[in-house]
Parts: C-alpha cells; structure tokens; sequence
C-alpha cells in the first residue's frame, strides 16, 4: 500500500506553466471508455504519479501527439526481438484499444518537470522519471506527487520529457484539481487522425506507421518489422 512521506522535510518551490485553452491532447484508452474519461483511484494504483491512500485522486494520463500517447504505453516495458532487431507489440495489447485526440476546455495550470532546475525545483532529479515498477512508484514517485500538490495547491497535473520518446512530453492530469477550473475540463475532439479501433487492420496500420521510427511494430513476429525494406 502506498503512503506519503511523512513528515515531508522538503519545502518544494515548483515551477507552474500554463497549458493554454485548446491543447490538443492524445490518449490511448480503452474503447468502451470516453477518451476524457479520468480512472478512478484504486489501492493497488497503476501508472507513475497515481494517487495513494492519503491522497486518493483519479488521473489521467496523456501526450501532446499520437506516437507518445502510444509508445507511454506500449513500449513500456517491451524489449527489442534478436530475432527482428525490433519490439514487438502483441496484438492483445491493442484489442479493444482507441486513439483519440482532446482538447482543453479552460487554462490549465501544471508542473513542468524536464528540466534539471526543474526537477531540482522539486528537491529531484532524473531518478524520479526514469526508476520502474511498482514499488519504486509506491516508495517514491507517488508521495511525490502528493506532496507537490500538497504545496502546489493550484495546480493540474504534470508535465515531463516521455521517457520512451524523448525529447516529446507526457502529461498527468488530476480529477480534483481539473474540475476545480472547470467541471469538463476536456472535450473529445472529431480528428481524422483519431484511430477508433487499433487493433483493425486499418488500426495496425497507423500503429506501425507511428512507432516505426521507435523501431516497434504490432506482432506476428514472423513477419517483416515496416522498416525492413529500407535497412
């Protein structure tokens, strides 16, 4: 079960930016769910700055452009294939899967944690964005957050430099603190860019398209990654 550090002996000065009304934002979500659609708290919590016990918020986890809304969450912990010298996507890991675009609805403020000074702003450094599994987000990356929005009491969410494609940015937003601004935040967008179904042929497609320059392609493993004919 995760908790907060406590007492927390830091005094965090974060820098805050805005995210102008109108982001587009991206999210890759499940398809029986609206995109906009935040995810409940749950004990056992699931991404890197979910909420914990003391501090139950639902988020939402998204990307400023389709390949980092993908590859946040499918290339998370997928190795390259020897076979293929590239990763391979399981075909389950996109059944029942959407792409769609959002956009914001008001002014949102967020912490920006790219930078060493901003990081340091946070009394951290790399470790907290490149450290994995789910004791590391329990012991550190989730208190942290809690405490950063404990005092940083305006803000939205977080902003960082997508670890699985760098240098683009992934983003957290919080329900609580979202809906404080407004109560809908986000609003779906009708973008033809948009994939309703990734694991359509049409859906494998695009997928393949978008992480080729990442060196990842959707399984079977037997055939060619789209890459191949010009290697």
């Amino acid at each position: 079960m995760c908790k907060r550090i406590d007492p927390f002996p830091y005094d965090l000065k974060p820098h805050q930016e805005i995210l102008p009304i109108g982001t587009k934002l991206w999210r890759m979500h499940s398809s029986k769910r609206p995109a906009h659609a935040f995810r409940p708290f749950t004990p056992e919590g699931g991404g890197r700055f979910d909420g914990s016990v003391e501090d139950p918020y639902a988020c939402l986890y998204v990307a400023k452009d389709r390949s980092t809304a993908l590859a946040e969450t499918l290339l998370r912990t997928l190795d390259y294939d020897p076979r293929t010298s590239s990763r391979l996507i399981q075909r389950a890991a996109i059944t029942g899967k959407s792409l769609s675009a959002m956009r914001t609805r008001c002014e949102l403020l967020v912490v920006p944690l790219i930078s060493a000074e901003q990081l340091a702003d946070v009394c951290q450094d790399a470790r907290l964005l490149e450290g994995e599994g789910a004791a590391y987000y329990c012991e550190q990356t989730r208190p942290w957050s809690s405490n950063i929005r404990l005092q940083a009491p305006d803000i939205t969410g977080l902003l960082w430099q997508s670890k699985r494609n760098q240098p683009r940015h992934a983003l957290v937003l919080f329900e609580d603190r979202c809906r404080a601004y407004d109560h809908q935040p986000l609003e779906l967008v009708e973008d033809a860019e948009s994939i309703p179904d990734l694991g359509s042929e049409a859906g494998i497609e695009m997928v393949n398209r978008l992480l080729q320059p990442l060196r990842a392609a959707v399984a079977p493993a037997e055939t060619s990654p789209p890459w191949a004919d010009s290697v």
